[in-house]
């Protein structure tokens, strides 16, 4: 009699279930993607933890370790520019805003692009308008001996 007693119990622990997972197979499904964003432009600012490939194309005839296998060969199979052997935390919220993965902001195609980002490793950033305009005009931070006085 215990088990007849707990059986409607468990009916609606595993129906719970079942509806949990399809609700959240639903909501991330491929289907989605066609409704409007809410979103039409992602501005990321930081340095190589967000950076997005900007070292190979200011550096593309120099030598260095970005421009080179590791890096990048887990995601993208080639080396990327990136500071990273994949995919950036910024690639994941992009993702899941639905934004094409895009490249390094100072390539040329980058304008066409809903989602920016703004700096390269280093400490020092890269001004733009989107759309246009100052496009990589070169900010540089204050020197400590500035800041100090």
């Amino acid at each position: 009699m215990a088990v007849a007693s707990t059986l409607p119990g468990q009916l609606t622990v595993v129906a719970a279930l079942l509806a949990l997972s399809v609700a959240i197979t639903v909501s991330t499904s491929p289907a989605t993607a066609n409704r409007s964003r809410c979103y039409k432009h992602l501005f990321t600012f930081g340095d190589s933890f967000i950076d997005t490939g900007n070292f190979i194309v200011h550096n593309s005839t120099d030598s260095g370790p970005v421009l080179e296998l590791p890096y990048g060969e887990t995601f993208f199979g080639h080396p990327s520019g990136r500071w990273s052997d994949g995919r950036l935390v910024v690639d994941f919220i992009v993702e899941r805003l639905r934004f094409p993965y895009w490249p390094a902001y100072l390539q040329a195609a980058a304008a066409k692009s809903p989602a920016e980002e703004f700096r390269e490793e280093g400490g020092d950033g890269e001004l733009a308008v989107p759309g246009g305009g100052d496009r990589g005009q070169r900010l540089q931070p204050p020197l400590l001996a500035e800041q100090d006085a």
